[in-house]
Order: C-alpha cells, then sequence, then structure tokens
C-alpha cells in the first residue's frame, strides 16, 4: 500500500495539467483515472472487466457465467454545474448499484454486495440486500480528491477506500 501511496504522490505531483472546471471526461480523466487504474488495473486478473462513459463514468467488474457483472461504479458529478433535467447523480448511482445486486442474484452469485463512488467531494457507498427486496446503501467514507498540491495528504485515505473496495470484490 505504501508504494501505491508514493506511486499516486508523484504522479499527482508532476501533473499540472489545467483542466476545464465543466468537462466530466478531463475532470475524471485526471482526478480519479490514476488512482482507479494503480489500484485496480495493475496486475488485475484477465476475468476482470471495465468500462467508461456507458452507464456511469467508471465502472468495474468480472466476467462470471460468460457475462459482464459490474460490482463497483464511479459516478462523477462536474463541478459547479447543475441540470434540471438531468438525473440526480446520487440517484443515478443508487439505481446501478441496485440493478448489479439484482443481477447477481439472477446469476446465483454469492455475496450480494456492490459499491459506488460520488465524485466531486466523493462518497465512497457499499449497498447489500438486507432481505429479497431490502436494498441497504450505507456511506463508508468521505474523502477528498487531489486538485492541489496541497491535498496530497488525501491520498493516504483514497487509497484506504478503494482498498477497501477491492478487498470487498475480491471476497
Amino acid at each position: 500500500m505504501d508504494k501505491t501511496i508514493y506511486d499516486l504522490c508523484k504522479h499527482f505531483m508532476k501533473d499540472k495539467t489545467i483542466i476545464s472546471k465543466n468537462s466530466e471526461a478531463i475532470f475524471t480523466s485526471k482526478y480519479t483515472m490514476p488512482v482507479f487504474s494503480k489500484i485496480f488495473l495493475d496486475g488485475c486478473e484477465k476475468d476482470a472487466v471495465y468500462g467508461m462513459g456507458k452507464k456511469s463514468n467508471l465502472f468495474l467488474g468480472l466476467q462470471t457465467k460468460g457475462k459482464n457483472t459490474y460490482f463497483f461504479f464511479i459516478e462523477v458529478k462536474r463541478p459547479y454545474t447543475t441540470s434540471k433535467y438531468k438525473e440526480e447523480d446520487f440517484a443515478k448511482l443508487l439505481k446501478q448499484i441496485r440493478s448489479s445486486l439484482d443481477r447477481q442474484l439472477f446469476l446465483g452469485i454469492g455475496g450480494h454486495m456492490s459499491f459506488g463512488m460520488l465524485c466531486f467531494r466523493c462518497s465512497l457507498f457499499r449497498m447489500g440486500l438486507h432481505e429479497i427486496g431490502i436494498y441497504m446503501p450505507v456511506l463508508i467514507r468521505g474523502f477528498l480528491l487531489v486538485e492541489e498540491t496541497a491535498d496530497v495528504v488525501h491520498i493516504h485515505v483514497i487509497v484506504e477506500s478503494m482498498m477497501l473496495v477491492k478487498e470487498g470484490l475480491l471476497s
């Protein structure tokens, strides 16, 4: 975990890209993709699958029984922007997590747990199935992304949170 923290600190200290404050794709690639790729994609199993931009901004899962089943979703909220026509990002994220749990039940996958992260001021959620038909979303942790050099102190909390998700996905 220390090497991961060191590598991410080094990456964020060197990256001086100035981004447009309302571009969701650039915001995702600058602030969330380095953490996502370092923790989840480096040395991942060959049956791991991930995608960008179709449902949530990022999603990660496994290929089980010949089908892609996603267990972790990241929804990026564009900073300083709102839309009265689009669904709230929080509701969108919880719907994705719930549909993931439904798919796990349908495929007979044990564990019945999915994770989601809502980004701008990050909130990490876990949703499990309490009883049939009762979904329990729980806020695990809140943290800040590394946007400036002074925010590098938050990397430890980010890595710790993502490792918690990784352990949950592997179990």
